[in-house]
């Protein structure tokens, strides 16, 4: 999915972050869809370290994230 690319994660992280209400969806015809702006938030979060919790989790490297 787009959002995945541009979070650089797998499609399964975004289901995740959506079911544990990091990212919010809208429906747009039959789909789900994240908007721009829930990506950038997410983003500065991770960036900020508001989210450590996604940062400390094993096998995890959100330094892509950082400083865009």
């Amino acid at each position: 999915s787009e959002a995945s690319n541009q979070l650089g994660v797998s499609q399964a992280t975004v289901k995740n972050w959506i079911r544990a209400g990091l990212l919010k969806t809208v429906k747009y015809k039959n789909d789900l869809r994240v908007s721009q702006q829930q990506l950038s938030s997410l983003r500065r979060k991770i960036s900020n370290g508001e989210l450590n919790k996604l940062k400390s989790r094993a096998n995890k490297n959100f330094s892509h994230l950082r400083h865009e």
